[in-house]
Formats: structure tokens, sequence, C-alpha cells
């Protein structure tokens, strides 16, 4: 049977990494809820730059936005692994609820745009730094897809919280730099639950799992969370050369680039889908030439992908997906990205019904990455564990960045094509096309 304290463990920390999947996306969900309930719509590089109250920038602008959404995510999840065993999960945990407070501080009451920057970029910094700490900690449950499942929700339901908070409070009149103001709650809850939820819960799987070995080591109890990853000592299947800890720069990069089956998938779904977000939807509109319209359909096809992401991101213990089935669901969202771009183009179908492939598109992408982790969480060596689900995490940062860049392109032929101003690109492909069509 098993013990009562281990089952009182698993669901606390399940109610911990949901919470904590929550409160680690959601304040940059407010910022860019804020950003899409404004009344202009370009393309998601320019969400920030609108939220903070600069309706008009140069393309050097859109640049300095994408530096500081993407450019310290991506920095934190690419050099991460070769770092991550060095600093501890309590002063990871508390370093990124320090930056999450000052990063809403610095968006909410600074004057200037560069400052509001500087808080957009720790943030960024804060999420990463989360998500990479957080799916490693996952592993150190003996179902651990249960916790994956957990954290993937909490991430999934992060999305719809900060668009309702956003739209609650605006709804009784309050500035939405009031609201940013009042966002300092989510970090504070973060500590909180970190502490007092998956710190006992950690330290009850390690008492029911590792107290026999530990015995016959001859090893006193430790703190478990001030150890940054498992050791040989901590996992009896482990061997000196399984074990993260002892593993040399070059043994870490090689093991990271080793996890191409997991980071391939991932990385392609967040690139067709962000540029579906910010090259196709941003691009529709009932009538196209209204902007109003095309704000409309951009509000609400993003609250859509929100709804699925939700719903997939939630279904990691429904159902099991295999590896070839992993690689599939990606190459289907590519396929829903060229529906999109086809049907901006040609209209085919153009109406309020396309809000359903949308939710797709959420669902897609929610399902890659809740069961992308979960396969890995099983099919990694149980000395990399934590190694190798820190890791994979950069692929969908790598997928965001390119879908930036991808995603500007794209809207800007949409806009030529059919003669629309506004785009932060004039794209030259179509400038034939259009001319053509014109004569």
């Amino acid at each position: 049977a098993v013990p009562e304290r281990t089952v009182k463990a698993e669901w606390t920390a399940s109610a911990a990494f949901f919470m904590l999947g929550i409160l680690n996306n959601v304040i940059f969900c407010v910022i860019l809820a804020g950003a899409v309930f404004s009344q202009s719509r370009q393309s998601r590089a320019w969400l920030i730059v609108y939220c903070s109250g600069a309706k008009d920038i140069d393309q050097g602008g859109v640049g300095a936005v994408f530096l500081a959404m993407q450019l310290p995510a991506l920095l934190i999840k690419v050099t991460g692994p070769t770092w991550y065993h060095l600093v501890s999960y309590t002063f990871r945990v508390h370093l990124l609820v320090l930056l999450c407070a000052a990063g809403l501080l610095l968006v909410a009451l600074s004057p200037g745009l560069q400052n509001q920057l500087i808080g957009v970029a720790l943030t960024s910094v804060q999420i990463a730094l989360g998500e990479a700490s957080m799916l490693s900690l996952t592993s150190r449950f003996q179902d651990s897809r249960t916790t994956v499942t957990a954290w993937s929700s909490g991430t999934g339901f992060a999305g719809l919280l900060g668009f309702g908070w956003v739209l609650i409070l605006e709804a009784v009149q309050l500035p939405f730099t009031f609201i940013l103001v009042l966002s300092l709650v989510f970090p504070l809850i973060y500590v909180v639950v970190f502490h007092t939820m998956l710190r006992p819960a950690l330290e009850a799987e390690k008492r029911s799992l590792y107290s026999t070995i530990a015995q016959n080591l001859g090893e006193e109890p430790t703190s478990e969370l001030n150890m940054p990853i498992l050791s040989e000592a901590q996992d009896q299947s482990s061997s000196p050369d399984l074990s993260a800890v002892d593993m040399t720069f070059w043994q870490r990069v090689s093991y990271v680039c080793s996890l191409w089956r997991f980071k391939v998938p991932l990385m392609l779904v967040y690139l067709a889908e962000y540029v579906m977000q910010s090259g196709t939807w941003s691009a529709i509109g009932f009538p196209l030439d209204d902007e109003a319209a095309r704000n409309n359909f951009y509000r609400l096809a993003n609250l859509c992908y929100q709804v699925g992401v939700c719903i997939s991101r939630s279904s990691g213990l429904l159902c099991v997906v295999s590896m070839p089935m992993l690689w599939l669901l990606p190459f289907l969202q590519v396929a829903l990205l060229v529906f999109f771009c086809m049907d901006c183009l040609l209209k085919f179908w153009y109406n309020w019904t396309l809000l359903a492939p949308c939710v797709v598109a959420g669902l897609l992408g929610g399902t890659v990455y809740v069961q992308g982790f979960s396969l890995l969480s099983t099919q990694a060596e149980n000395g990399r564990k934590e190694l190798a689900m820190g890791s994979v995490a950069m692929a969908a940062d790598i997928g965001v960045a390119t879908a930036d860049f991808m995603g500007i392109l794209v809207q800007g032929c949409i806009y030529r094509y059919h003669n629309l101003p506004g785009a932060v690109y004039e794209c030259k492909i179509m400038a034939n096309t259009t001319a053509f069509r014109m004569s």
C-alpha cells in the first residue's frame, strides 16, 4: 500500500504546481491583455509598446520591444543548463519573485518607455527561470506525469486569468497602471505557495522514497530544496556516469543537444502558432478594411486560443501520446498556419466561424507542451531528469523568437496584398501581385 503521507504529498505537490503555473505566467499575461484590449493592433511585437502608452514608434522601436520580450528569456533558457546546478531552487524562487515585482513596478510607474522595456525584460527573465525551475522540480516525484500536467494546466489557466483580471478591473474603471500595481499580489502568493506547499511536499517525497538509501549511506537528512539537482545518493538507479551533478560543461552541452527529439516538436508548434497570431489573425476582419473589425477579431481569436491552450494543457492524464504522434501534431499546426495564410489572401472561408480553428491552434500547442514534457519525464535517465526537463524548455522560446520575425513578414505581405496601411514591414514580394490585381 502507498503510504498515506506519500499520497498527501502528491496531492499537495499537484496543487502547488498548478498554482505556481498560474502565478509564473499570469503577470506577463496581464501585461499582454492590457495591450490586446488597447485600440491599436499591428503585430505581437507592438503589444508592450501600446500597453505602455507609446502609440507611434518606428521599426527600431519594434526591434527594442522584441529584444525586451525575447532576448532575456532566450539567454536564460539557452545558458541555463550549464549553471542551473550551481543555484539552489530556493534562491531561484526568491530571485524570480523579486524580478517579477520589479518588472511590474517599472512597467506601471516608470514614465519612460526605456525603463518600461527594462521592466518587460525583468518579467521575461522571471518567466523563463520559473518555468525551467518548476519543470525540473516536477521530475522529483514518482508520478511525474501528474506533476507535469498540474504545472501545464496552471500555465494554461494563466492566460484566462490574466485576461479576466484586466477585464474585470477595467470594468470598474480602474486605470491600467493601478491594475499592474494590484497585480503585485501574484508574486507574493508565489513565494507563499512555494514555501508552504511545494517545499513540504518535496521533503515528504524525499523521506518516503530515499530514507532507506540515506540510512545505508550514513547521511544526515538535509533540506531538499538546497540541493540544486538530484545527486547519486538521492536516486538508487543513478550511477556516476549518469549523474548530472558530475557532468562537465561540454558533457552538459552534448546531452542538451541529444534531446532534439523533444525540442524540435515544441519549437515547431510554437513557431507556427505565434506566426498565426501575429501574422494572420491581425490581418482578418469583417470587413477587412475596418481597423476596428480587425482589432475585434484579433481579441476574440486570442481568447479562443487561450481556451484551447487551457483545455489541452490540462489533458496530460487523459491520454498518452507516443513519440511519432508528438512529431505529427506540430506539422498539423504548420498546416493550420498555411490554411490561415491562404485564407487571408483568398478569403475562401471568411466569417466568424474562423474562431473555431483558433481554438484548434490552442489545442495543438497545449497538447505538444504537456505531452512532450510528460514523455520526457518518463524517458530521461533518472540522474538527468531535472537537467533534461529544464533544458528542453528552451525550444519554445526559440520558436517564439523566430515567430516574432516571421509574423512581421507574413503580416506585411498580407497587408500589402490587400493594400492595408499600418504594417511594420512593407512586403516587396506582394508588390507585383498587388499591381497585377489592380491592372
